[in-house]
């Protein structure tokens, strides 16, 4: 372990680890498997001087079905590669065998490291009598390592022969796989098929603590494992069948797990089926159904142990997201698993929720995924056997929050920690746990022996005669749109190239001016200077009223965006008025029909105890209308007898004779009097209770065609609801799409602002202008054009008067005649130059003092400004006598 003390751990954590752990005994592997572990020495020994187990081999007797998932690291090891071409090779099936060491990766170790893996399947299948190829192979450990082939060759030997499918087997295996592990994990389960009814095993052995992250080949583009597993089952599957049920369990297990956020060069899954189960051969659609799910539960019950054995790790945190879409509630979950001031909050027990909120916000969804999501809309809950407590609700969180709360929550050895981002049910779950100071510890002193000081120079810059620049780690390149950067930069290389170096001031010496030749001079004659200063004036004055029209369009086009923009943003707030009224109208209906709809139902339920005592009146009466009938029909003898006496007699017997009698008689006609009224009362019972049963089914049907109708309504409120979202959605995006285009013609507009300015200033300067700030663009545009105009007047005047000066030379020579030149009888040759300096320059003498050259011309501009330059012409004659003149303009 690393060089701090060990990070304590609950007495309830070390319970639910022990958990964790099945017995030996209630470990089974599927039929026809076998398994073994054993110390091959590429592991050291333990301090005590025992034997590190760091080899498994798994064999079966009967061809398997093959699935596997493989990291996507850019760096896959050695293994991977091999045992993804074995499976294309075979097509998934006609497997016999796995090997697995531990202590060496065998990644990033070239064509020897591919080699060592092939080397470690020959051997295995070999020892075994198993067809060559049929064997997968994976490896753990340090990347960068070849393994000890001879050791391994030996430990393999050894492992083939100590075979057996013992829950001491599946122990050893397991624990011969383990690197930072600290238990080791196995699974077993006997379950049956719905459909079938047949009975198979489903086992799995699996190993990581670090490094773990798995992005293995699955339909979900996770972020970022080094873990390894292998399921199995004696099932028969077909190998499309075992991909398909592994690819699904993979993806909400082995990846949606993450303890570092690390992806491992090595991280595989095999999935293994031999068909040695009493089932049947081919699955129907209810148990190949059935065994998926079994897969995904077993494969997620096996990855949650990776997770609970994190490297320092003292907590299990479940996270759920709820959105849109199972990928972005997927991906979000990631994100906050993977977030490490997440982690590390959660192992100082500090409900520092902003954290899990920034790192749903960084999630690296796709464009469409990210506009369907909204900061006002998520909700935040932080759950454990402390407690519950809703930290955000619906954007707003919930302050202040209850701090004795949260720390009795997040005190507990596992935390769930739920994310409603309000915009839909799919669900995704992510497995992860806190980051602890034995963290640290466990991977700092993992190579420590290995490790060395890392060099930290900086890179640097060399140019030769330029002193070495170095790059700081926070220096940017230099880009094109940096001015000031580009123009430093250009310095120092322009200085470099001619190579004048640095001044003491750290800038750029420029080497000394140069002489100019003859010739050098000669193409720059005042002429061809003058042409040129009109061709620039004109380029800049065409520059300028297309930049001034552009402005003017642009500024329009502004203002009429602006406009625009104000009338839209109008309209927006009156359908968001209309809307908000529509949805307080809409909830008072709502309200009004709920009431309603109560009133109706308690109505309903006095109805219906009304009908339930009156249904119970009428079993009463009717429990005494059988007495009755019975009573009638056991006295019936009686009355027929009597009814025969009395005919029988005289008819003033009874009121002479026999007095009690009569009384009985008028007796007997009361009560038969008083039973035919009950009769008519019962009769009209019944009917009353058949109209209110008729009633209360009209009601009932009313209700149900009144539900219907607000049912329909709803329907459409909400279709229109979803309708003005869309299209008030719509506007924003065109609202923020304007707003972008505004900034985008207000950088245009000051850029061209600024160029005016710059202009207006150097001409301020050159010229009579005076410089003032409170100067309007239009003044400014003026005082440039004036300007423009009069560079160009001057222009226009320097060159007529050449064209003059010209005449009159030509005039004034055009009678010498022409002769030969010191004896070679070339004609004389006329030479004009144009040399820059101050202005009313006298005449420059041809040679000495008998050059005769003319004197100063008198000034010709007519409005009196000294000129700049001098203009002076020689001509040579015959016999090499020079005349000179010059003249001031």
């Amino acid at each position: 372990m690393g060089g701090g003390g060990a990070t304590k751990i609950s007495a309830s954590r070390a319970a639910r680890l022990a958990s964790l752990i099945p017995k030996t005994s209630s470990v089974s592997l599927p039929r026809g498997f076998r398994i073994s572990g054993v110390a091959s020495g590429v592991k050291k020994p333990a301090k005590d001087g025992t034997p590190t187990l760091d080899l498994a081999v798994l064999h079966s007797e009967a061809p398997c079905t093959a699935g596997a998932t493989f990291t996507q690291n850019l760096f896959q090891a050695a293994p991977v590669k091999l045992s993804r071409s074995l499976l294309d090779q075979n097509k998934h099936q006609g497997f016999h065998a796995v090997v697995v060491n531990a202590g060496c990766a065998n990644a990033c170790t070239g064509e020897l490291g591919d080699q060592d893996a092939r080397a470690m399947v020959d051997t295995v299948t070999s020892a075994l009598g198993a067809p060559a190829g049929s064997a997968l192979v994976m490896s753990t450990g340090v990347i960068g390592q070849r393994p000890n082939l001879p050791k391994i060759t030996a430990g393999i030997h050894a492992a083939v022969g100590s075979l057996g499918d013992s829950g001491d087997h599946v122990v050893r295996a397991a624990r011969s796989i383990m690197t930072t592990d600290t238990f080791p994990k196995y699974l077993s389960r006997k379950l049956t098929l719905p459909e079938s009814g047949a009975a198979f095993t489903l086992a799995g052995v699996c190993k990581g603590a670090g490094m773990i992250h798995p992005n293995m080949a699955c339909h979900f583009p996770s972020n970022q494992g080094t873990m390894l597993g292998m399921l199995l089952t004696d099932l028969h599957l077909a190998p499309g069948a075992a991909a398909g049920a592994l690819d699904l369990a993979v993806r909400d297990s082995f990846n949606a797990v993450s303890v570092d956020g690390d992806t491992s060069t090595n991280d595989t899954v095999i999935l293994m089926a031999n068909g040695q189960a009493d089932a049947p051969r081919s699955l129907s659609a209810g148990d190949a159904r059935a065994f998926s799910g079994y897969l995904r539960e077993f494969s997620r019950d096996l990855a949650s142990r990776l997770v609970w054995d994190g490297e320092g790790a003292t907590k299990f945190v479940r996270i759920e997201v709820k959105s849109h879409s199972h990928d972005a509630s997927k991906a979000i979950a990631a994100s906050i698993a993977t977030s490490a001031l997440v982690k590390t909050a959660i192992f100082g027990q500090d409900a520092n929720w902003g954290r899990i909120l920034c790192a749903v916000g960084y999630t690296a969804l796709p464009a469409a995924d990210r506009a369907k999501l909204r900061p006002e809309t998520v909700s935040l809950h932080v759950t454990s056997a402390g407690g519950s407590l809703c930290l955000v609700d619906r954007g707003v969180p919930l302050l202040p929050m209850d701090e004795a709360v949260a720390a009795k929550i997040l005190a507990e050895d596992e935390i769930d920690i739920s994310v409603d981002m309000g915009n839909g049910a799919e669900s995704a779950t992510y497995y992860t746990c806190d980051f602890s100071d034995e963290y640290v510890h466990i991977n700092a002193d993992y190579r420590a022996k290995a490790m060395a000081t890392r060099s930290m120079k900086q890179p640097t810059l060399t140019v030769e005669g330029v002193p070495p620049i170095t790059i700081q780690d926070g220096d940017s390149p230099v880009e094109p749109g940096n001015v000031f950067l580009t123009q430093q930069a250009g310095r120092v290389f322009e200085a470099a190239k001619l190579g004048g170096g640095l001044d003491t001031m750290g800038k750029p010496a420029l080497p000394p001016p140069r002489k100019l030749g003859r010739s050098e001079v000669a193409k720059d004659m005042q002429s061809t200077l003058l042409i040129r200063r009109r061709k620039e004036l004109k380029e800049v004055q065409l520059q300028l009223e297309k930049k001034r029209t552009e402005f003017k369009k642009r500024m329009e086009e502004c203002h009429e965006k602006h406009d625009e923009l104000k009338a839209k943003q109008r309209l927006l707030r009156e359908r968001v008025q209309k809307f908000e009224k529509f949805l307080r109208e809409n909830d008072a209906k709502r309200q009004r029909a709920l009431a309603k709809a109560l009133t109706e139902r308690k109505l309903r339920e006095q109805k219906e105890q009304e009908l339930f005592t009156l249904q119970e009146q009428l079993r009463q009466e009717g429990i005494k209308s059988e007495r009755i009938k019975s009573s009638i029909a056991l006295h019936l003898p009686h009355e027929v007898y009597l009814n025969w006496v009395i005919a029988s007699l005289p008819a003033d017997y009874l009121d002479v004779q026999e007095p009690h009698i009569n009384d009985i008689l008028q007796r007997h006609y009361t009560l038969s009097e008083t039973n035919r009224d009950l009769q008519a009362t019962l009769q009209t019972r019944l009917d009353e209770i058949e109209c209110e049963t008729n009633r209360l089914n009209d009601l009932l049907k009313l209700k149900n065609d009144r539900i219907l109708v607000y049912n329909s309504q709803l329907g459409a409120l909400q279709k229109r609801l979803d309708r003005t979202k869309t299209e008030s959605a719509r506007i924003e995006a065109q609202v923020a799409q304007n707003l972008s285009s505004g900034k985008e013609r207000m950088r245009i507009l000051s850029e061209t602002k600024l160029a005016i300015n710059n202009i207006y200033r150097i001409g301020a300067r050159q010229g009579t202008t005076p410089l003032s700030d409170s100067v309007s663009f239009g003044e400014k545009l003026t005082a440039i054009q004036e300007r423009v105009l009069d560079m160009a007047q001057i222009a226009t005047k320097a060159e007529q008067f050449i064209r003059e000066e010209k005449e009159k030379m030509r005039l004034r020579f055009k009678d010498i005649p022409a002769g030969p030149s010191n004896g070679t009888g070339n004609a004389g040759n006329v030479t004009y130059r144009h040399d820059v300096a101050s202005a009313g320059a006298g005449g420059g003498g041809g040679g000495g003092g008998g050059g005769g050259g003319a004197g100063g011309l008198p000034r010709i501009l007519d409005h009196g400004e000294p000129s700049s330059s001098r203009y002076s012409g020689s001509v040579t004659r015959g016999g090499g006598r020079k005349m000179s003149m010059a003249s001031a303009f």
